[in-house]
């Protein structure tokens, strides 16, 4: 299941979170925006370890300008709340797959505190 977050609570739904976080910057005014939704659905219930989120970019222009994300849609990965990769445009599953794989790679680089 895909939840939304927003300012308020991404600290704690991605920053905070363990594990690989996938999150969707999305605007209701974006056709691809529209057309990736039931692929990421569909992604979500796939890979039930890897958590989805969505972020409006409409009424979160905030973390928009954090993650200087300037159109929709745009994937973020995050893992134990590191933002390793971002890529924008459409996505379908396997291109999410792909990201999911690198920002793993990239984590397993970067040294533990």
């Amino acid at each position: 299941m895909i939840r939304e977050t927003n300012d308020k609570s991404f600290r704690t739904d991605v920053l905070l979170a363990p594990g690989v976080t996938l999150v969707d910057f999305w605007a209701p005014t974006s056709g691809k925006s529209g057309v990736q939704a039931p692929i990421l659905e569909r992604f979500a219930a796939e890979h039930p370890t890897v958590r989805v989120l969505k972020v409006n970019l409409q009424h979160n222009p905030r973390l928009a300008g954090t993650f200087c994300v300037d159109e929709a849609p745009a994937l973020l990965v995050f893992k134990d709340g590191q933002p390793l990769v971002a890529s924008t445009g459409l996505h379908h599953s396997y291109a999410m797959e792909r990201l999911i794989t690198v920002a793993e790679a990239r984590a397993e680089r970067i040294p533990q505190a």
